[in-house]
């Protein structure tokens, strides 16, 4: 039906085609044009509804990523080493007697410095700060600037920025280190087998 309707009009084109428009055929011609304009909007806006509900469905269907707990990282104990400290711990020296200077020594036997490095317990210490660690492991690390310190109660809820970025803890820095704690007062990082701390500046 659409096909001679077409077919009607296209010869009634041809036949005013040499003529002047009248009223008559631009009155007929108009609310066609307007009615493809028209259903050309409606399409458009139409698709692009489609589109957004439908990128709005995906959004609201991802799932949220699953919380991970990280497991902070416990120094290894060695029964042995234990029993060492608690049983060295009554023979410590005091700090003065560290600061006398032993009187010179001509020649060591070396079986003598062997029994003195052997009887030396192990202990674990505090990790030292960043700015005490040896000049050629810091050359290593390059500058490292603790920008922003985030504490609290929640272990997942805290986090720093080093070099102006993110970490928690467990996280390897881009500079090397593992980030081991995040503690009150700044972070504790291992290098190399190194522990040292970055305090938070004030």
């Amino acid at each position: 039906m659409s096909y001679i309707l077409d077919a009607l009009k296209k010869a009634e084109r041809e036949r005013e085609l040499g003529q002047i428009p009248n009223r008559r055929s631009l009155l007929y011609e108009m609310p066609s044009r307007r009615r493809w304009r028209l259903g050309m909007i409606m399409l458009t806006v139409l698709l692009l509804n489609a589109g957004l509900l439908t990128y709005g469905i995906m959004v609201w269907r991802q799932p949220e990523p699953v919380p991970v707990a990280i497991e902070p990282i416990a120094p290894a104990t060695r029964p042995d080493l234990a029993q060492n400290l608690t049983e060295a711990a009554p023979a410590v020296v005091p700090a003065r007697a560290l600061t006398v200077a032993p009187e010179p020594v001509l020649a060591l036997e070396p079986e003598a410095a062997r029994v003195v490095v052997a009887e030396q317990p192990l202990t674990v210490g505090e990790p030292q700060p960043y700015r005490r660690l040896a000049q050629p492991l810091r050359d290593q690390l390059g500058p490292l600037n603790l920008d922003l310190h985030v504490y609290g109660d929640a272990p997942e809820r805290r986090f720093v920025l080093i070099n102006s970025r993110r970490y928690q803890t467990g996280d390897w820095l881009q500079e090397g280190p593992l980030l081991e704690a995040i503690t009150a007062d700044g972070v504790i990082l291992s290098f190399q087998g190194q522990r040292f701390s970055l305090s938070a500046q004030l």
